[in-house]
């Protein structure tokens, strides 16, 4: 599922007029309504849906944006939409800061994996503050949907790995930054691969350093945090994933706590539900 698909010209609402987290939840369900995305049946399913949502946290997730979602019964298709609201309101955000810019997901109850994917789409490209700058200085719907669907974030120089269309690639990322873990998971979260998992993990020393034979070589405290993600990922788009990890967390050559390691898969069978 691709952003594309599912984003629509006619979702997108600038100058909105609203004054409270309640407020915005009815205007997308009416918003929806009104464009013939779902039935007036399930326009009052649809709030609801978006306020039970809600209800189990916050989806303001900072810098003056948050991403209501939900999966509706009886939906057949997904609607994805914006609001640019002409003033704040408060929507509980994680720090603290009133929201402004609310792109919203509503979409089937047993598709999951698509919802995920749409989601990340919106939350990688919300994280770029000249995308929420454009969407800020617009009052048209058009130019919403071109930002929102031709960013490409910017590419740091990199090592570039080639191959064949089609063929595919075993990713691993291990991160010892537990600020960004969640934000690099994402990425993987929008991006078509057969399969992402977690690893919990120490570095060797962490368990060298309480042995008798290396003790005083280390610290012998682990490190607090260290996790590795396993994805394999198509060919033609391991380039995109390494730059949208870049985009996240900087220049990798640039910094510690993270290592990105690509190697060619000669057989892959099987498949794994998400």
């Amino acid at each position: 599922m691709k952003l594309i698909d599912a984003l629509g010209v006619d979702c997108i609402r600038t100058g909105v007029e609203v004054e409270s987290r309640d407020g915005v939840l009815h205007a997308i369900a009416d918003l929806l309504a009104e464009r013939g995305r779902v039935s007036e049946e399930l326009r009052d399913s649809v709030y609801a849906e978006l306020r039970n949502r809600e209800d189990i946290g916050s989806t303001g997730f900072g810098r003056g944006v948050a991403i209501p979602h939900c999966r509706v019964e009886g939906l057949e298709a997904f609607s994805a939409g914006v609001l640019v609201l002409r003033h704040s309101v408060d929507f509980d955000a994680a720090d603290g800061e009133p929201v402004d810019i609310v792109p919203f997901v509503v979409g089937p109850a047993g598709r999951a994996k698509a919802h995920l994917t749409l989601l990340s789409c919106l939350a990688q490209l919300l994280r770029s503050s000249s995308v929420r700058k454009s969407l800020r200085s617009t009052d048209s719907p058009e130019e919403v949907f071109s930002v929102l669907t031709g960013e490409i974030p910017t590419a740091a120089p990199g090592a570039e790995v080639s191959g064949s269309r089609g063929e595919m690639r075993l990713v691993h990322v291990f991160v010892q930054d537990e600020d960004i873990f969640d934000e690099i998971l994402q990425v993987f979260a929008a991006t078509e691969t057969y399969s992402a998992m977690v690893m919990e993990a120490h570095e060797s020393t962490d368990y060298l350093a309480k042995t008798p034979l290396f003790a005083g070589f280390w610290d012998g405290e682990m490190r607090a945090f260290n996790r590795i993600i396993i994805a394999t990922v198509r060919d033609e788009l391991v380039n995109a994933v390494i730059r949208s990890i870049e985009y996240v967390c900087g220049r990798l050559d640039q910094r510690e706590g993270i290592m990105v390691t690509v190697s060619p898969l000669l057989t892959v069978a099987g498949s794994l539900e998400t």
